[in-house]
Formats: structure tokens, C-alpha cells, sequence
């Protein structure tokens, strides 16, 4: 964040959960983010139904970055942590349906999968809408997207051990299993248009740390070494 503020750029974010949960308050504004967006100071006044789901967050996100464009104009950085997909996942029984996940697996297996995967749907959804309607401005904009850490499913890993899936991290397999996450960098028309860049293509295996250099590197820009 502060490189992105030396550099001229409005710096925000959103995390619909709570701002003292690991002291996220705190810890953004020393990463430079001097304004995020809590369920206490915001998301709470706009959502009744505990922590706001992505049909609530991701038009607000968009919001704020209308407001700046609309407002002071000025190049914006917004990093975003969504909470609807997050686990624990119920495995008493299943609240969208139990035609997403099917097998010789146990019932509640069935039903942490089901309700699982429900939000992987649902939220991509809503991320698909994003993109589109960023595909419509005249403003370039580049997504960075990627998850922070493997589902739960069941303490201990006892899902993953039930359907054969390693997380001995002594293996490759298992290491992979257990850390590897996804990641997509996305850029709308006006984007691709700027830049040259289609964004098309296989990225490489690499740490989360290195993901914003990576970034810089796909579209040609220079910046800080420590990125």
C-alpha cells in the first residue's frame, strides 16, 4: 500500500468480517492502508445478516472505486478480502441443494461439499458479473485474484483424508495439496487495449509474496524491487 500512495494513487480496501480480528485495524495501516472498510464502519450499515456476502461486497467494492473515479479521479488501488466462501462448512446437512458433490463418500462429507461448493458457485458468479461490467468501462482495470488457504474440511483434514487426498507435507503431492492455491490476473478491454497484453495463458508456480511482482512483470511496468 504505500508504494501504491507514493505513487499518487487513492489506497482502500474492504473485509466485510470484524476489524479486530487478527488486529486487522491496526496491521492494514502499517501496510499502508490508511482507509479499509470493517463490518463496523461500514459493511454492518448495509448488511443485517452477520458478515455481508458477495452480492453485497462486490457492488460495493465497485462503488468506492466509482466514487474516487467520479470524485478526485486519481489512479486507485484496492485490495479486497471476501468472506462468503470461508469455512467451517456444515456437515449436519445441506441448506442449497446435494446435487454438487455425489459418492461413495459418508453423509457428512456429502453435506460439507455440498454446502461448499454451493459457495464456490455462487461466488463465482458474482465475480463473473464483476467482470463483465468492468469490461465495459473505458477505464483500464487489472484484477489480481487468489485465495489465502486451502477449504476447511474437517478438523484435522479428516474430508481430505476421506476422499484420498494427501496433506503429508513430507511429499510433493501432499506439500502441493496443502499450500497450493489459485491465482488469476485479469484485465478488462480497456486494459488489454493499453497495455498490449491479452492476459491469456498459463502463470508460474509461485509464492503469494512474489504474486504483485509478477503482476508488474505482465504488464510491463518497473517498480520497487521489495514489491
Amino acid at each position: 500500500g504505500w508504494y501504491w500512495g507514493s505513487q499518487g494513487y487513492t489506497v482502500e480496501g474492504s473485509h466485510p468480517s470484524y476489524e479486530w480480528f487478527y488486529n486487522r485495524r491496526n496491521v492494514n495501516t502499517y501496510l499502508g492502508l490508511p482507509t479499509y472498510y470493517f463490518q463496523e464502519n461500514y459493511y454492518g450499515e448495509r448488511y443485517t445478516g452477520g458478515i455481508a456476502t458477495d452480492d453485497v461486497l462486490l457492488p460495493e467494492i465497485f462503488k468506492l472505486y466509482e466514487a474516487n473515479r467520479d470524485g478526485e479521479g486519481k489512479p486507485y488501488f484496492s485490495f479486497n478480502v471476501t468472506y462468503q466462501g470461508h469455512g467451517p462448512y456444515n456437515m449436519e446437512r445441506t441448506y442449497w441443494g446435494d446435487s454438487y458433490c455425489t459418492g461413495d463418500y459418508s453423509q457428512s462429507t456429502l453435506n460439507a461439499l455440498n454446502n461448499y461448493f454451493y459457495l464456490v458457485q455462487d461466488s463465482s458468479a458474482y465475480m463473473k458479473s464483476f467482470t463483465q461490467y468492468l469490461d465495459s468501462l473505458d477505464e483500464p482495470v487489472v484484477l489480481l485474484l487468489y485465495g489465502d488457504h486451502k477449504p476447511w474440511m474437517g478438523n484435522h483434514g479428516v474430508i481430505y483424508e476421506g476422499m484420498g487426498i494427501s496433506l503429508d507435507t513430507t511429499t510433493e503431492e501432499g506439500f502441493r495439496n496443502y499450500y497450493s492455491t489459485w491465482y488469476m490476473i485479469w484485465g478488462n478491454q480497456a486494459a488489454k487495449d493499453l497495455l498490449g497484453q491479452d492476459f491469456q495463458g498459463q502463470g508460474p508456480d509461485l509464492s503469494p509474496c512474489f504474486l504483485m511482482n509478477e503482476v508488474f512483470e505482465l504488464i510491463g511496468w518497473e517498480g520497487s524491487a521489495y514489491m
